[in-house]
Parts: C-alpha cells; structure tokens; sequence
C-alpha cells in the first residue's frame, strides 16, 4: 500500500510540474508577443509603419512566437499570415523568411497527418497565384473597354443597356472563374490530405453567391457533409479531417501574399475588444484575395469562430447538411447574428457532392420560404417569432450604415470616401432585403432585380434603372480595386471644374449622368425597401423628405413630374423646410440639375417650370424639421410610378 501511495504522490507531482511548466511557456509566449507588438508600435507613427523592413524583423519573430504554439490551428494560421507579412516587407533575410515558412507548411502536413506530406503548399500557391492574375488582367480589359455616359439624355438609354449587359457579364465571368479557382484548391487540398471519410460539398456565400464578387474579393464559405455521419463512431475524426484540410486551404490562401494583418485579431494589434489592444494598420500588405477575417464579426469560413467575451460559443461551418441547416432557427445559433442567417440562404456550389448542396440549398430556401413551419418540422418547435432574421432591426442598422441621405452629401466633398460604404452597399443591401422580403429564391442581384419586375413589385422603367445602378455600384468597385491593385475602398475624392460645372472623382469615373441615375435610384429602392419591409412610419419620411425634394425637381426639369405638383407641394413647406431643399439642392445636389451656383434664366427651361427653378435663392444649414403630410408624398409617388 505504501509503494502504490508513493507512486500516486509521485505521480500527481510529476502532472502538477508538466502543468506549471506548460503554463509557463504559455505566459512567456504572451509576454514575448506583448512586447514584441509594443516594439512594432515604438518605430510607427500614428499606427502605420514608417520602417518596413525593421517591421519584418518584428512579424518574422512574431511568427515564430504563433509557430511555437502548435498544434494550434488558429495559431498556426497566424504564423503564416505573420510570415508572409514580414516578406511583403522584402526585408535583408529574405531567404531565412521563406524557409521558415516552408518549415511551417511542412509541420501543418506532418499534423494533419497528410498521404503528401512532402507538398510543397508555397509552389502550390504560386500555381494559383498564376490564375488569379490572368482573372485580373481579364477584368481590367473589359473594364477600359467600358464607356462614361453620353452626354446627351436621349443616348443615355442605348448607354444604359448595354452598360447593364456588359457588367452583368463581366460579374459573371468573375463569379466562374473565382470558383472554378477556389475548386482546384480544394480539390488540391483533398489529394494532399488523402482519402476521403465521407461526402463533402465546398459551399461559396456573400458577394459570390450574388455574383458581385471581384478578383479581389474575400472567400466566405462553409463545408457540408452528408447526413447521417454525426451518428457514426467516427464521427470527431471526420469533422477533424475537413478541420485540417481548411487549414490546408487557408495556408494556400495566405502564402498568395494578400492577407491583411488587421484582419487576423492578433491580441496585442488589432484586439476588436480592447481600445488599447486596436491600434495597427496595416497599409503595406496586399489586400486582395483571402479569407474571412477572424474579428469576432467575421468568420464566415469553414473553421468559424472561436468564443469571445460577448459571444462565448464556438461557431464552426464544418456541419452535416441537416445540422448546418440548424444554424437558420437554434436558439444558440441566432445569436451569430443576421449577416450569418442571410448568408445561408444565398450560397453556390463550388467543388464537392452537388446533389447533397442541392439538398442543403433546398433546405435552407425552405427556410426563407416559411420559417416558422420548418423549425417546427427540423426543431420539433412551433414559434412563429422565431425566424432566420428580424429584418426591421437589420433594415433599421442598415439605413443607418448605408442609407443615401446620410452618405448623398459626402460623395460631393474632398476627401476620402469609402465606396463599398457609400456606392456599394447602398444599392446592393437594400436589393437584397427586397429580395428576401418576397421570397426569391434565385442568387445573382440581377436576376432579383428581373424578378421583383416579374412579381409586379416594381415597375419595367424601374427595374431598369435599378439594373444599371447594380452595374454602376459593380464598376465602380471594380475600377477603384483594379486601379489600387487590391481590395481599398477608400477613394480621394477631387473636384475639378468641367465647362463650368463641379465635377467629382467618380462622375469621372462613370459619367456625370450615370451618376445622377445612381443617387437618384438608390434613394428610391431605399424607400420602397423600408416600406415594405419595415412597415415604414412617418418618423423615417422625417429623414427622407428633404433628400427626395431635390430629385423630385430634378424629375420636373425630365418631364417625370408636373411643375404644378412640385409647387403645390413646396408651397406647403415650412420656412425650415425650404432652407433645408435650397441647401441640399444647392449644396451638393445641384450639379445634378446641371445649374450653375448663381440662379440665372434657361431658354430651355419652360415658363411653367422657371416658376419652381426661382425657388433656388439662398442656402442655410439643414435643420430638423417635421415630416409634409403622406398624402402629398404618395402624390408624388404616384405621377413618377416608381413601383
């Protein structure tokens, strides 16, 4: 008994001294990553580094502080996005760098247990490199070969239609060849890993799904598996299988040299949760073809999301089809949040089993169809509150985030402007609501917009113009991307002065009337969006009103609007009101009307109609103001039809 004691106590010291001793190098890790980020911030000036190859040096350390914390995935990931940081750099150890990248490759081989251990996963990502370059040059031709709008409005119809056409195609081009790209990868990291457990499908969400995507663009995507499998013994080691095989896909990703150290939530960097911790940005690394990033709000790929402070659950995307499903309606799931949910029911097939993506896509547009019913047939629930997605809060975010009135205004200043915020996204998400609000079921954005024509949501002459403001909101991004070679959304904006009149960045871009057609588009979908959807109340006209005034003028100079109709309703504003359409129309709309900064006769303009263009006569700050009755808005709804 005594000899068993003794062995016991030997035993559980032995234990106790490897625990310490692990947690010890855990704190050494922690310690020599706090300090060595505390260093990269000493030689930067106002967080952007002033001496790359000294950054190098930090990130190739830093890297092999993520490297030593294997068989961390995540970590490991890092370290590779780390490594590749400090090469961007073209520091003086070139040659060192890249070995101990190729080291790292070959020990995530070694830890997934791979049949090729021996690939060589930075050649690999050369040979896709090659492909993503030929995707880009291809974009970039038919982007020159794009033409500004006429400056004629009788020729901006013929313009308009074959700019719709031409980027419709272009987007789908892209769209292919991005997956056919992200196909031989997987395929790729499949024959690398070995034979395959079960029935898998590689499945594309977000901008590819839509077929918005751009040669630049993110890769959000999940893994299913075929049903059945959770049940097996194997189970865990499947899921670890595909778990490795992301990991390999991710590593191929990164080493093409376009990942973003921002994105990856080092701790000591760019820390979403601690102000102190978010402080570096990266303006040296490539920001092109990727991954979702890590920030807690991210994380759309296979391996998910690790558990935050605020969000203390793993999110992992690596499911069978009828659990991945289960992500749509579970009380725990919910809580990843609409982007998540949305993002499920607009996905594409990339490589894999296409009927088991079938499966899981008809299931899941089941779930947009009728919520409530399939909860209760998947769940064994029955809560019709409980759907995929409170689309008024979202809508609300939205509008607040993206809405034009907010952002009409900044695209008419100097300065830098954000166009995935401000051209984008504005027409893109608020296509999309309308979309899920009548239950469409097909993908692309361009083929939603036909058929909310189809269903009689919206009008020929609307769907139209909502087409070519898809196409202006997708050239636009391309052409900033291409001509930044990477994913930067920041534009600066300059004003130049063209035969009298004040001419922005993009309206070189596009053409001054294509810009015109855009701003104008935007705000009407906007509008329909929100009263559909959100059962719009007067409270959100108040925000509205004094954006559409301009338009609506700019609509009576097109012969869309009677003048009479125009001024019965001007004449209703109060005094606050009408400094609030001077200033707006003045301010920065006014170039819309094509009207100099001095009011002043147009022949060309009829009498009736030089009664509503004298209004111009002073301009103000905008004030807050209440909303014109909603029966002299649905007036004006009613003569342009834009429903």
């Amino acid at each position: 008994m005594q000899k068993i004691r003794s062995h016991f106590v030997c035993g559980f010291i032995v234990v106790k001294k490897a625990h310490a001793m692990e947690y010890k190098c855990e704190m050494d890790s922690t310690n020599q990553e706090m300090a060595l980020c505390e260093k990269l911030r000493s030689i930067c000036k106002n967080n952007k580094e002033e001496k790359p190859k000294e950054s190098a040096k930090i990130f190739h350390k830093l890297a092999q502080v993520y490297r030593s914390r294997s068989p961390d995935k995540i970590a490991l990931i890092r370290s590779a996005v780390l490594f590749n940081a400090a090469l961007v750099r073209k520091p003086d150890n070139v040659g060192e760098i890249r070995k101990d990248l190729h080291k790292l490759c070959s020990h995530v081989l070694e830890l997934a247990d791979a049949k090729q251990k021996k690939a060589d996963l930075v050649q690999e990502s050369g040979a896709i490199f090659a492909k993503v370059k030929k995707m880009r040059s291809h974009v970039d031709m038919v982007l020159k070969k794009l033409e500004l709008s006429p400056k004629s409005k009788e020729a901006f119809e013929n313009h308009s239609n074959k700019k719709v056409k031409m980027m419709e195609d272009l987007q789908n081009t892209i769209a292919n060849d991005f997956t056919t790209i992200m196909k031989v990868i997987m395929e790729l990291c499949i024959s690398i890993k070995g034979t395959l457990p079960c029935k898998y499908a590689l499945v594309g969400m977000g901008s590819l799904a839509r077929k918005e995507i751009t040669p630049n663009s993110d890769f959000e995507n999940i893994i299913i598996l075929e049903d059945g499998i959770e049940k097996q013994g194997n189970y865990e080691e499947i899921l670890e299988y595909f778990r490795w095989v992301a990991v390999i896909f991710q590593l191929i990703i990164v080493n093409l040299g376009e990942t973003i150290v921002a994105v990856m939530d080092f701790p000591y960097l760019n820390n979403y949760k601690e102000e102190k911790y978010n402080w570096y940005y990266d303006a040296i690394t490539p920001r092109g073809l990727s991954f979702d990033g890590l920030v807690p709000f991210a994380c759309k790929s296979a391996l998910g999301r690790e558990p935050t402070e605020n969000k203390p659950w793993k999110t992992e995307l690596i499911k069978p089809v009828s659990k991945m499903l289960e992500y749509l309606q579970s009380d725990e799931d919910l809580k990843n949040g609409y982007h998540l949910a949305d993002m499920l029911t607009k996905t594409c097939f990339v490589a894999g089993d296409k009927k088991m993506y079938d499966a899981f896509d008809e299931g899941s547009w089941m779930f947009m169809k009728d919520p409530a019913e399939m909860s209760q047939r998947m769940l064994k629930i029955h809560n019709p509150d409980l759907s995929y997605v409170n689309f008024s809060k979202q809508l609300e975010e939205d509008l607040e985030n993206f809405g034009a009135m907010q952002k009409s205004a900044q695209t008419r200043t100097e300065g830098l402007i954000n166009i995935k915020r401000k051209i984008y996204r504005p027409i893109t998400l608020f296509v999309t609501a309308l979309s899920r609000h009548y239950k469409i079921k097909t993908k692309s954005s361009f083929d939603q917009v036909r058929e909310l024509h189809r269903l009689g949501e919206i009008s020929e002459s609307f769907c139209k113009k909502l087409l070519f403001a898809l196409s202006i909101a997708c050239e636009v991004r391309l052409k900033v991307y291409s001509e930044k070679q990477g994913q930067k959304d920041d534009l600066k904006q300059n004003l130049t002065t063209e035969n009298g009149v004040k001419v922005t960045s993009i309206e070189r871009m596009i053409g001054h009337i294509s810009y015109i057609e855009f701003a104008k588009t935007v705000i009407h979908v906007q509008r329909i969006a929100m009263r559909e959807v959100r059962n719009m109340t007067i409270i959100t006209e108040r925000v509205l009103f004094p954006f559409m005034l301009p338009f609506w003028f700019s609509d009576v100079l097109d012969d869309q609007l009677s003048s009479s109709t125009f001024v019965q309703i001007y004449n209703k504003l109060s005094e606050q009101h009408r400094h609030a359409f001077n200033y707006l129309t003045y301010g920065h709309l006014g170039h819309f009307l094509f009207l100099d900064s001095t009011p002043a006769p147009h022949t060309n303009i009829p009498k009736a109609k030089q009664n509503v263009y004298t209004f111009f006569s002073q301009g103000a700050d905008v004030p807050i103001f209440d909303a014109p009755d909603e029966k002299d808005l649905q007036n004006i709804e009613n003569e342009l039809v834009f429903r």
